[in-house]
């Protein structure tokens, strides 16, 4: 289940994100619409992760019940309705420490 993030919490979130390299890559795209969520952190099962991800994560999450989702959506052009795409930049912060916790890329489709 996704919630909302109050707005001082993504101030936080996009903060610790931006000095990420691949934030920079992502912001350099003619199209970039971000998301911030946090959902429960059974997310990292269900996620594309090595075991040793999936382990470091889970461990840096023991005194949390949740994880901050930081996504960007990118495209080299402004995306057509229901027929868009491009690259998906996601990004994972503790939600008490706001410290990044794994960032890695992706595709999406409209």
């Amino acid at each position: 289940m996704s919630q909302d993030v109050s707005p001082s919490d993504a101030d936080r979130a996009r903060s610790v994100v931006s000095e990420h390299p691949l934030w920079v890559e992502a912001s350099a795209h003619v199209y970039c619409e971000s998301d911030i969520f946090s959902s429960q952190k059974s997310l990292i099962e269900r996620a594309r992760l090595t075991d040793e991800e999936r382990v470091a994560l889970q461990a840096a999450l023991a005194d949390a019940d949740s994880v901050l989702v930081v996504s960007y959506y990118t495209a080299d052009k402004m995306p057509e309705p229901l027929s868009g795409g491009g690259k998906l930049y996601g990004f994972l912060v503790h939600p008490h420490s706001f410290a990044l916790l794994h960032a890695g890329e992706g595709t999406w489709r409209s």
